[in-house]
C-alpha cells in the first residue's frame, strides 16, 4: 500500500466516524469518548450515551455499506466487549452498567447505517 493510498483510507475513517457521530447526536445521545485507546488491546471508535445506557460504537468504511458489514468480525466484538468493561472500571462505574453495542457503516457516498446491538 503507497503511502497516499494509506493516507486516502485515514481521511475516509476519520470522515466516516465523523458522519456517525453527528447521526447519534442528531438522535439525542451525548458523545463520551472518541477513539477511546487502551494499551495493547486497540480502541473503540465512540463511546456515546443516552440515559443511563452507553454505547460502544464500531465504525466501518467502505464503498458500500455492505462491504463496510463484512468487515465486522468475531474478534472486533470480543475486544470490543473487554474495552468496555475497561472504560467503565476507568471511569469508576458499575460492570452492571447498561449498554449495547452497535455497528455503524458508512459508504463512500456518506451514506450512515447504524446496526443497533450488532456487537452484543
Amino acid at each position: 500500500m503507497t503511502i497516499d493510498r494509506l493516507k486516502r483510507n485515514v481521511a475516509r475513517g476519520q470522515a466516516a466516524e465523523i458522519l456517525i457521530e453527528q447521526k447519534y447526536v442528531a438522535s439525542g445521545f451525548r458523545i463520551m469518548e472518541r477513539n477511546f485507546r487502551w494499551p495493547k488491546m486497540g480502541e473503540i471508535d465512540l463511546i456515546a450515551r443516552a440515559g443511563s445506557r452507553y454505547y460502544f460504537v464500531e465504525c466501518k468504511s467502505a464503498p458500500t455499506l455492505e462491504m463496510a458489514a463484512s468487515h465486522l468480525t468475531s474478534f472486533q466484538r470480543a475486544r470490543m466487549h473487554d474495552m468496555a468493561q475497561r472504560y467503565l472500571a476507568a471511569r469508576n462505574l458499575a460492570a452492571t452498567t447498561d449498554m449495547r453495542f452497535d455497528a455503524a457503516l458508512v459508504d463512500y457516498f456518506g451514506s450512515v447505517r447504524v446496526l443497533p446491538g450488532a456487537l452484543n
